[in-house]
């Protein structure tokens, strides 16, 4: 008797002792999902979709796959002799202008003036961030039905830091090829769908990374060491460098061409007075600047295209140029913009006729690619803004 009162008063003991654990999860978890203030796993950009991480509001809708990330309408069947060009990259690539003065809007519009016969479509898959671990999804999900004929990457200095803040928000194949990279809010899914458990991940990055919830190569204060010293992180230099060498295999085994193009910051400028503010933001004191001569790390690229045998070309040298012609009382805001340090729409046509000159001299325009078409479709013709979809960020 007293035995099996033992052992009621034992379970009695157990269960209180679970319900008690299970409570105290509750109230922890109720707590953490009324006050913490989650970080950004970035601080690069906040993500709303659950594939390519963050696009323009117009698709969050739909509409990927009918348009290119400016709104312009393309078939994935190519129209028979059309040459496609696909554009990949971040805001530069996107264009932080209106739709019209864009680099693959410029480009469009200077091949049909030099080869009136041909019939081009020229695609903008840019965006706002973008880095190569996205852009090989963008590629995989969007490009490669479209049986492109070249494709171009567009390389930002800081793509590479990019592509491991990505990464974690990564999926990947057997291969370690990414699948998606989605935005955070998606990754709240199974036991992450708990506050508590981000919470103690949150505590277990703050502790691993000496107090800090990014790691050192991470954080925005770095980047520009990979601007000026990319060898102090060239493990993650050498990672991004890997995803374009996917990348530029994908569309060669797609029968397309490949290549990049790097083109440099504005902290690549010599006079960098009128960005006191923008290159404030970085920590940079305008007063006491000096750019290097050469960007170290496009030395990084060209060497890595070299071994990879990749075609790619660096734009740096005629944004030293575009400045040097603007002589010491020229403004630099003619070349890029100083709130958030972008190409002008006179430069991304200078960018423009820059790549045309490396795809002639690559044997675009000869014999077959010539073409012998008549007009392109009223809805490609590059005529004028009112013709050219403007889809914001």
């Amino acid at each position: 008797m007293n035995t099996e009162i033992g052992k009621a008063g034992r379970g009695a003991r157990i269960r209180w002792i679970l319900v008690t654990i299970v409570g105290m999860f509750l109230l922890a978890e109720l707590f953490y999902r009324l006050v913490w203030m989650e970080p950004p796993m970035t601080e690069v950009v906040e993500g709303n979709h659950p594939i390519y991480h963050h696009v323009p509001k117009a698709f969050l809708n739909g509409g990927l796959g009918k348009y290119d990330y400016r709104g312009r309408k393309y078939e994935t069947e190519k129209a028979p002799g059309t040459i496609r060009i696909s554009f990949i990259g971040d805001s530069f690539t996107y264009g932080f202008t209106p739709a019209d003065q864009t680099i693959p809007f410029h480009l469009n519009r200077k091949i049909r003036e030099r080869f009136p016969g041909m019939k081009v479509e020229v695609l903008n898959f840019g965006f706002v961030s973008y880095s190569p671990i996205i852009e090989e999804v963008v590629y995989r999900r969007l490009v490669h039905p479209l049986q492109s004929d070249y494709v171009f990457l567009l390389y930002d200095t800081f793509d590479v830091q990019d592509d491991i803040l990505y990464a974690k928000m990564a999926t990947f194949d057997e291969s370690g090829a990414p699948l998606v990279v989605a935005g955070e809010e998606y990754l709240k899914t199974g036991i992450r769908s708990s506050a508590l458990v981000r919470f103690l991940l949150y505590a277990y990055q703050i502790v691993k990374n000496d107090w800090n919830y990014l790691a050192t190569e991470q954080l925005f204060s770095s980047r520009l060491t990979y601007f000026t010293e990319p060898k102090t992180f060239q493990w993650v230099i050498d990672y991004s460098f890997g995803i374009v060498k996917r990348i530029a295999g994908r569309v060669r085994d797609d029968g397309g061409r490949f290549m990049l193009f790097q083109y440099p910051p504005p902290h690549f400028l010599k006079d960098v007075h009128e960005f006191r503010n923008y290159l404030g933001g970085w920590g940079i004191n305008v007063d006491y600047w000096e750019a290097p001569e050469k960007s170290p790390f496009v030395a990084e690229v060209l060497a890595f295209c070299g071994k990879e045998n990749l075609t790619c070309h660096d734009f740096s040298p005629e944004v030293r140029r575009l400045e040097a012609e603007l002589g010491e009382t020229g403004s630099r805001l003619k070349l890029y913009n100083n709130e958030d340090g972008h190409f002008t729409g006179f430069v991304n046509d200078v960018f423009a006729d820059f790549i045309l000159e490396k795809m002639i001299a690559d044997g675009f325009g000869a014999g077959e690619n010539a073409g012998s078409a008549g007009s392109p479709p009223a809805e490609n013709r590059p005529d004028g803004a009112e013709t050219e979809p403007n889809i914001q960020p």
